[in-house]
Parts: structure tokens; C-alpha cells; sequence
């Protein structure tokens, strides 16, 4: 089976879910691949072991090779990690872009960067949250960041209040349900498995259901993660410069005794 779109788009987290949404309301041929199921936010619980198993990489059970070994989560399923995340929310750091100005040569319009911005904010309805829905967990650690003379911010989420609860404004909440409601096509279960460029042209190799499928395009956008967008280019025979440089995040956990009572059931997650 041979199937030839203009563009194919590859993964549909926050990179690939706006991309193709951009693509297709510019008028372009694409069509949306993601490795893992389509599944509402609303069905499984957050946290749980369905949600763990269903929407997270491997179930979660991913490890690092090396000294020492780290266990890493990603996100695959329709959406990508932005179903599964704390939906947490920075916006670029003004030095970091000055540093890529300077060492990679990258070019930006700070007044186009801007309405950017404020386009996703609206979007995933970036907000902070009701004083009374953050969790005293947090709240201590606002208060022994202050005690130490640590500087302690509130991080804003893309969270939403509605009758039934606070609800994620993931990719499947947003950009991706527009995209479907306007027409985009899109294909689940399909894991790319080899990229080969011929003629200018990209030929895909994707697995569909226990099904190779042969696809072709003019125009390939990879947008499948910090580490399996490399994993495919490096399988593909494209290595130069490729994962050499890749940089896990660590985060450090702590138990510590409180004299009064600090964690509550479902207390969600600290934003602080």
C-alpha cells in the first residue's frame, strides 16, 4: 500500500499538533501521524495506572544507558506529552534566545515573537491558579523558600475550570480537536519506522496496525520528541550531528516531617 501527501507531519504533541494545524489552515496537503492512541483526556484517571499504561511510552518504563542509569517518561499517545505532563508553562527565556542568536546564527522578530506568544496563552488558556485549589504542599515550599531567601514563583498551567473539574488544555483539548473539526487528517497507531529521501522526495516506512505502509512526501516535519526524533533520524543512516548532544533533566525528590499536616488526597500538583 503506497499513500503520497504534499506534507506529513510526525508526532502530534505541542510541535507537531501546531504545525500541522498551521499547514492546514495555510491550505497545504498534510496529514498527522502519532505513534500511540487517541484516548479523551476525560477517560482515564491522571496519574493512574491506565493512564500510565495506555498513554506513556513503554508504560513509562524507560531507562538511560550509562553511569548512572536515570529513568526517564514520555508521552505517546495522541497529543503527546502534553496529555500526561503537569501542564506547566515558561515562556522562553530572553538569554536564551540570545544565546542561540549568537551561536547558531537564528533569526526573530521580537514583536512577531510576541503575538506567539500570546496566541498559545489564549489558546490553552494560561492561568494561574484559585488560591484555594493550591495545595498546601506547595505553599510550603513558598514558605521555606522564603525562610532560606530563595527565590520561589508561582508557575501558571494550561488548566481550565469547568463544571466537571479542572481540565488540561492538552493538544486533543485545542489545537488538535480544531484540526480535526476543520478536516485534518490524521492516523494513529502509525509508528514511523525509516526515513529514506530520493529525488527530493521523502519515502516513509510506517507500521500501521501490524501493517508496513509505504508513504511518500514532498515536505517532512519530524516532530517526535527529544529523543525519538534523533533515535529515527540516527536508524535512518542520518547521523551527523544528530543525538550527540542530548541532555536529560533530573529531577530530585525529598521526604521530609512536618509538624502539621502538609500532603491531602488528590491534592494535585504543586505550582510553586
Amino acid at each position: 500500500m503506497k499513500v503520497s501527501n504534499k506534507i506529513v507531519v510526525v508526532g502530534s504533541g505541542p510541535g507537531g499538533a501546531i504545525t500541522a494545524l498551521n499547514l492546514l489552515k495555510s491550505g497545504f496537503d498534510v496529514i498527522l501521524i502519532e505513534k500511540g492512541n487517541s484516548i479523551n483526556i476525560r477517560d482515564l484517571k491522571e496519574y493512574s495506572y491506565d493512564e500510565m499504561y495506555h498513554k506513556y511510552n513503554n508504560a513509562g518504563l524507560n531507562v538511560t544507558l550509562g553511569s548512572p542509569r536515570i529513568n526517564y517518561v514520555e508521552g505517546s499517545c495522541f497529543g503527546g506529552g502534553s496529555e500526561v505532563n503537569s501542564g506547566l508553562y515558561h515562556r522562553l527565556p530572553s538569554e536564551k534566545l540570545t544565546e542561540w542568536k549568537n551561536q547558531f546564527g537564528l533569526e526573530y522578530n521580537t514583536d512577531h515573537l510576541e503575538g506567539i506568544y500570546n496566541d498559545i496563552e489564549r489558546k490553552i488558556n494560561i492561568s494561574y491558579s484559585d488560591k484555594d485549589d493550591i495545595p498546601p504542599a506547595s505553599y510550603k515550599l513558598l514558605e521555606g523558600s522564603k525562610n532560606l531567601g530563595l527565590d520561589c514563583l508561582e508557575i501558571p498551567r494550561w488548566v481550565k475550570k469547568t463544571k466537571e473539574g479542572h481540565v488540561k488544555q492538552s493538544m486533543s483539548e485545542t489545537y488538535l480537536d480544531e484540526y480535526i473539526k476543520i478536516g485534518g487528517n490524521y492516523l494513529c497507531n502509525a509508528t514511523l519506522l525509516k526515513i529514506k529521501k530520493t529525488n527530493n522526495l521523502y519515502y516513509l516506512e510506517i507500521k500501521v496496525d501490524n501493517k508496513i505502509v509505504k508513504h511518500r512526501c514532498e515536505t517532512l516535519f519530524l516532530c517526535s520528541g527529544s529523543i525519538n526524533s534523533p533515535y529515527i533520524l540516527r536508524k535512518s543512516g542520518i547521523k551527523k550531528n544528530i543525538g550527540n548532544s542530548l541532555k536529560l533533566h533530573p529531577s530530585f525528590k525529598f521526604i521530609s516531617k512536618f509538624s502539621d499536616k502538609v500532603n491531602i488526597s488528590n491534592m494535585g500538583v504543586p505550582v510553586h
